[in-house]
C-alpha cells in the first residue's frame, strides 16, 4: 500500500441516538445495522456540503482540488481470507440515492459473499495477488488519479475504529474524511423525579489538515448530530 504521513484533525461530539435506536428497534421488516443508517445519514447531509465532497492532488507548484458531483460511501468489514481475518473495504456508489434498506442489502451481500469468488472483491483480489512493490505502485497511481480515487476510496468512510492513530492510517487510503462510531451507551437521566435512559453515541470525524475547512467540517458534524437526534 502507498502511504504517507498526514496531519489529521479529530472532531468529536456526543449524540443523543435514542430516536435512532427506537426507530431501528421498531423496524420489524428488516434488521438494519447502524453502519447502514450512518451511511444514509452522512450521505444525506453531505449533499448540503458539496465543498466537503472533494479530493486534493498535492503538488509543490500546481496543487489540484476536485469537487465530486456524486457521493460514494466507504465502509470496512472483516473477511476471512486464506484462514486469516482481514479488514476489507468496499464502496457503495451513489449512496445518497439509496435508502437504509438498500444500503443494508449491499452490506449483507459483501459480508456474506465468498472473498475468493465474489465480484464485489474482484479488484481487491487482483491487487492483492501482485508482488508488494506492484501493490504499492498500484496504490500510488490510484492515489494520484482523482477520478479512480473517488470510485475506490469514496467521498467518506464509516468505521468503528477507536484508535485515532488507526483512523489516521485509514485516511492514507485515501478518503478525505472518516466518521468513527463508538459503542452506544445507556446514560441514566433524572427529570421531575423520574429516571429514564438516553442512548448516547460518540462520533469522531477525522480529516486531513489543509484539505477540509475546519469550520465547515464542524458545521457538517453538527448537522449529522442533528439528523441522528431527530431521526424518523
Amino acid at each position: 500500500m502507498y502511504t504517507k504521513k498526514i496531519n489529521a484533525i479529530h472532531l468529536s461530539v456526543n449524540v443523543d441516538a435514542t430516536n435512532l435506536v427506537e426507530y431501528r428497534n421498531n423496524n420489524t421488516r428488516k434488521k438494519i445495522s447502524y453502519t447502514a443508517y450512518m451511511i444514509y445519514i452522512v450521505s444525506e447531509v453531505l449533499k448540503n456540503f458539496p465543498e466537503l465532497n472533494i479530493a486534493v492532488k498535492r503538488s509543490k507548484f500546481f496543487p489540484k482540488v476536485v469537487q465530486y458531483e456524486t457521493i460514494n460511501a466507504k465502509f470496512m468489514l472483516d473477511k476471512e481470507i486464506n484462514g486469516q481475518k482481514k479488514n476489507i473495504s468496499f464502496v457503495i456508489k451513489d449512496s445518497d440515492e439509496k435508502k437504509p434498506e438498500e444500503i443494508q442489502e449491499i452490506i449483507d451481500k459483501c459480508k456474506f459473499s465468498d472473498y475468493n469468488t465474489s465480484i464485489f472483491f474482484k479488484e481487491t483480489r487482483l491487487i492483492e495477488a501482485q508482488p508488494q512493490y506492484l501493490r504499492r505502485l498500484i496504490s500510488f497511481l490510484i492515489y494520484k488519479n482523482l477520478a479512480k480515487r473517488h470510485r475506490i476510496q469514496g467521498s467518506f468512510m464509516i468505521t468503528s475504529l477507536k484508535d485515532k492513530d488507526l483512523i489516521t492510517d485509514a485516511l492514507f487510503l485515501n478518503s478525505s474524511m472518516s466518521i468513527s462510531l463508538d459503542k452506544l451507551k445507556n446514560i441514566p437521566i433524572v427529570k421531575n423525579n423520574e429516571k429514564f435512559y438516553k442512548v448516547i453515541m460518540n462520533l469522531t470525524m477525522t480529516f486531513e489538515e489543509h484539505v477540509l475547512n475546519s469550520t465547515l467540517a464542524s458545521n457538517f458534524l453538527s448537522e449529522i448530530k442533528n439528523k441522528i437526534e431527530n431521526f424518523k
